[in-house]
């Protein structure tokens, strides 16, 4: 048995724990690309929540890490949409944020682009949102 990366090895311990079939370099050899994206650590308002995220690449899968309780996410094509049942459990904390893994990137890595949006929820639950720049997120 070989030695995977830690990286490695967790990104297919979630794709096994989230029912996601790998792609094995043996069998896609042009497909065996992948990165993490996270949000970083931002400040919130007084009474601000976040009520969701949404990622969007120009190409690969985008699948997601644990989510906060009572959230969920809908995958469309290269874009995916996570976001709270309830206004109840929005989020005060940007650290609770899912981390995301864009997979079988097929291309350059540098050609690949990433739009997300935080949604946010003011102090009297009124509904906002913010582009973050492709810059401003952790991408590895």
């Amino acid at each position: 048995m070989t030695k995977l990366p830690y990286a490695r090895f967790m990104i297919l311990l979630i794709l096994l724990l989230t029912g996601v079939p790998a792609a094995s370099a043996a069998d896609n050899p042009g497909l065996d690309r992948s990165l993490s994206i996270r949000f970083p650590a931002f400040s919130l308002n007084a009474g601000e929540k976040i009520a969701g995220i949404k990622v969007r690449s120009s190409h690969g899968q985008i699948i997601h890490s644990c989510l906060p309780g009572r959230w969920t996410c809908e995958t469309q094509g290269n874009s995916v949409h996570c976001y709270c049942l309830h206004q109840s459990h929005a989020i005060a904390m940007t650290g609770r944020l899912p981390e995301l893994f864009v997979r079988n990137i097929a291309g350059s890595v540098s050609q690949l682009t990433i739009e997300a949006t935080v949604e946010y929820l003011d102090s009297s639950g009124n509904a906002y949102s913010k582009d973050f720049r492709e810059s401003e997120l952790i991408i590895k």
